[in-house]
């Protein structure tokens, strides 16, 4: 689409899309109760087949430079990628930590129950956090389709795991209830400078995996023996 209406709004309309995504499986995990790794796997194996055959599998190739020599650009220095992560990242930090809605996502994936007997709306809490985290996968996929003025459908395969390890390597509690933006951030610094070291080094992919895998591990054991010892 974006010959026909240009590439601002080929973005916005993609970002949209992949809000309306996220919104199914909001409604399906907070409403209809359905597991959420289920709902996730099930509607992404679904949308992916959509966008296969609207595209007829193959790579879709952008008609405008000058939005790739934004999405490249620099301001004041400093990457235009960057920056907007770190807008984003700060409105982020301040959503959860300052406000309601904030305490609500905290309180509903702390204890679901709990934060249900004190008047938290958890189901639209659920739901809210499936569209928003949509709606950021949306931009960042936009991004990297003005980048690298292409598109294709399966070009994002394996960034989820890559997210899963930042933030739980950075505290981030992957059952809920706790965790924060900056430590997800730093997670995700650690993550990375480790990466490029092992790249650097001549470590192999399959071992790369091995250690990122051990870091998740190790984490999410140490996420479940710290709840354990705080219950006891």
């Amino acid at each position: 689409l974006q010959p026909m209406i240009g590439p601002l709004p080929a973005f916005v309309l993609a970002v949209g899309l992949a809000g309306l995504i996220g919104l199914l499986n909001g409604v399906l995990v907070g409403y209809v109760g359905i597991n959420p790794i289920i709902a996730t796997l099930g509607i992404g194996t679904i949308g992916l087949g959509i966008v296969q055959a609207a595209v007829g599998g193959v790579i879709v190739y952008g008609s405008n430079p000058a939005s790739a020599e934004f999405a490249k650009g620099r301001l004041f220095g400093i990457p235009v990628v960057v920056l907007i992560f770190l807008v984003i990242a700060l409105v982020g930090h301040f959503v959860l930590s300052r406000s309601f809605w904030g305490r609500w996502t905290l309180a509903t994936g702390g204890n679901y129950s709990a934060a249900e007997a004190s008047a938290v709306p958890v189901q639209a809490v659920k739901a809210g956090a499936f569209v928003i985290t949509a709606l950021a996968s949306g931009i960042s996929g936009g991004l990297l389709g003005l980048t690298l003025q292409s598109a294709r459908p399966l070009i994002g395969g394996g960034y989820e795991f890559s997210a899963i390890t930042a933030v739980v390597v950075g505290g981030v509690s992957i059952v809920g209830g706790f965790g924060s933006v900056p430590r997800a951030i730093a997670g995700l610094i650690f993550v990375q400078l480790l990466t490029n070291v092992m790249v650097l080094d001549g470590v192999r992919t399959p071992i790369q995996g091995f250690v990122l895998g051990i870091l998740i591990v190790g984490a999410v054991g140490m996420d479940a023996a710290l709840r354990k010892r705080g219950v006891a």
